[in-house]
């Protein structure tokens, strides 16, 4: 069934986030309902603060206190999604009676960060030997996909279970669209669909699209060294930039090239 649903792409970048603040003020709208890329216990929390009821560092310190998080990890949630969190009270303005759905399970960013220092310490042994243990990359890469599938699963099914031919709904993903849209077109669904912007992924985003669509196994190892080796270059220019965003542009224009 059409409607005026929508579901707004988001990728890692703060840029990502400042586009869809950008895309919600020069395109008021109804919505019904909000679908927030969030943890479910963090609804209540961005209600609190969408209602004026808290400011932003209160907002964060109360994030941080919730999942009981170390400063690096809560400052890089922060990076990506203050964008969105601050145009909220604006988008509840436009919308009175709108419902805000924090979507995603609670284990979400834990089980998130938990990958995220398997690789970060798997690259700084790499750095340091100057050696890459394919096989030892190849494990945490597939769990982490493994992880990711059945995660973007649940969260899909619950998107599902929101949507509804009367509402419109405005969702915000960050995953496989090719798969949501399946999901949602089973049921008869066809919102639109709009991109944050152009992206180029990062090497590791890579070899999880190849896992996505052969299976690590099937990869050669050359491919897989490949990709690591553009990952520890990457990793480089995320240390000597400021931002994320800065480093990532410099991967895109320049040094991504290198690895085609």
């Amino acid at each position: 069934m059409e409607n005026k649903s929508l579901i707004f792409i988001l990728n890692k970048l703060r840029g990502s986030a400042i586009n869809f603040a950008k895309f919600i003020q020069q395109n008021p709208n109804k919505w019904d309902k909000f679908l927030i890329n969030c943890p479910a216990s963090t609804q209540k929390l961005i209600e609190n603060y969408t209602k004026g009821e808290l400011l932003n560092r209160e907002f964060w310190d109360s994030w941080q206190e919730l999942f009981n998080l170390a400063d690096p990890f809560v400052n890089a949630i922060r990076y990506q999604l203050e964008p969105i969190i601050q145009i909220l009270p604006f988008l509840l303005k436009q919308n009175p009676e709108m419902q805000i759905i924090s979507y995603l399970d609670d284990t979400y960013f834990q089980i998130t960060e938990q990958f995220k220092e398997q690789i970060l310490l798997l690259t700084f042994k790499t750095k340091v030997t100057h050696k890459i243990n394919i096989e030892a990359w190849k494990e945490v890469l597939y769990d982490d996909f493994q992880w990711s599938k059945s995660y973007s699963e649940k969260a899909d099914a619950t998107i599902l279970k929101n949507m509804s031919g009367k509402h419109q709904i405005l969702i915000l993903y960050q995953g496989s669209i090719k798969n949501l849209k399946n999901t949602l077109a089973d049921k008869g669904y066809s919102p639109k669909v709009r991109y944050s912007g152009n992206y180029w992924r990062a090497p590791l985003e890579v070899l999880s699209y190849l896992t996505g669509l052969k299976h690590l196994q099937n990869i050669p190892d050359s491919c897989i060294q490949h990709c690591i080796e553009a990952h520890l270059l990457y990793i480089n220019l995320i240390i000597i930039k400021s931002t994320l965003d800065e480093a990532h542009r410099q991967w895109m224009n320049n040094t991504f090239k290198l690895f085609i």
